[in-house]
């Protein structure tokens, strides 16, 4: 959010997503209301404004419908994974990997119990889940459903948290990724799993379409239980559609870098015309 007030400078803002209007669901009560009475000033105010992705762009324009020149999408960057470790926990050989902070907009109840429903149907199914990530807000009960629920007994992990070189290897040691989020800005953890070569199933919502509809090897409705039983069905015969080895060449911080810095260049070219 832009300060109250900027003495008259040019201001450039950067925006992930703009759930307070998309997704007012998956905000927590003061962030909502903190989004709603102070983006508005902002957007208006600000002279240039740094969108995730089509998508972040498309919601602030059904918002704001007369900030079209204002907006400049830049995607992020992925860094390389650093060098691997073995996790603290034993793990399953064969397991399918999803990351996420606990919170509802990550839609995990939907995949945990997918996958249950899955096992109770076919009980040799050749794949344990493991989940990773860290406890959020309304995750209260999923805690307790992750920690306490004995669901390694039936297949399914959690790792807590887990530093940059366990997560290295959770990515580059699953059979498959899978990312059910009801809503996402972008959806970093495609890319770090397509990097790494892995088959990826992920929620059929616009932003993955956006960004890697000929990458992503299947979608499923978001929260459809049955829907991701039939993907997670398809995953011991799915072949890649994408070579293994995957271009991440577009997703470079220094693309990011010099998108950000072409639109700052050009807004101080046309400061004149912009605060006449």
């Amino acid at each position: 959010m832009l300060p109250l007030i900027c003495g008259g400078a040019l201001t450039a803002v950067n925006y992930h997503d703009l759930n307070f209007r998309a997704a007012p669901k998956t905000m927590t009560t003061s962030n909502f209301w903190q989004h709603k009475i102070l983006s508005p000033k902002t957007l208006n105010r600000a002279d240039l404004i740094f969108c995730l992705s089509e998508n972040t762009r498309h919601d602030i324009l059904k918002f704001k419908s007369n900030l079209s020149s204002k907006l400049k999408v830049v995607y992020p960057g992925v860094e390389s994974f650093p060098t691997f470790q073995e996790p603290l926990q034993k793990l399953p050989e064969k397991f399918l990997f999803t990351i996420g902070t606990l919170e509802p907009r990550k839609n995990l109840n939907t995949l945990i119990n997918a996958y249950l429903k899955l096992k109770e149907q076919n009980s040799s199914y050749p794949f344990s889940l493991v989940i990773a990530g860290r406890l959020g807000w309304k995750s209260e009960g999923l805690t307790k459903l992750l920690k306490e629920g004995n669901l390694e007994s039936k297949g399914i992990f959690f790792v807590e948290n887990p530093v940059d070189e366990v997560l290295a290897w959770l990515y580059q040691k699953c059979s498959a990724f899978l990312f059910p989020s009801t809503h996402e800005g972008f959806g970093l953890p495609l890319i770090e799993a397509l990097r790494e070569g892995k088959i990826c199933i992920a929620s059929d919502i616009p932003v993955f379409h956006e960004i890697l509809e000929r990458d992503v090897d299947l979608f499923a409705e978001p929260l459809s239980v049955d829907s991701w039983v039939s993907s997670l069905l398809q995953l011991p015969n799915k072949k890649l559609k994408r070579p293994s080895v995957w271009d991440a060449s577009q997703w470079t911080w220094d693309q990011t870098a010099k998108k950000i810095e072409e639109g700052l260049i050009d807004l101080w070219k046309h400061r004149k015309e912009l605060h006449r």
